[in-house]
């Protein structure tokens, strides 16, 4: 099970793509897409260069999204 994170509610909101934000910040696409549903630790350089694109602090961008559930995969 896991937890979708804000990170991605904010991500839609500006209307990026997995692939814009890995182009920005370096970072893969499956290990976005792993970081939105909580399935990875966010390592450091990961979480400067999120917090740096998206202009918001680390608490708030990796939180748990409320109302959204739990994903179950299987």
């Amino acid at each position: 099970m896991a937890k979708i994170l804000q990170i991605r509610r904010e991500r839609r909101q500006k209307a990026w793509t997995l692939a814009e934000v890995s182009k920005r910040t370096g970072i893969s696409i499956p290990d976005l897409s792993r970081i939105e549903l909580g399935q990875v630790r966010v390592y450091p350089g990961w979480s400067r260069r999120l917090v740096r694109l998206f202009q918001k602090p680390a608490d708030s961008l990796f939180a748990p999204v409320e109302g959204e559930g739990e994903i179950t995969h299987g």
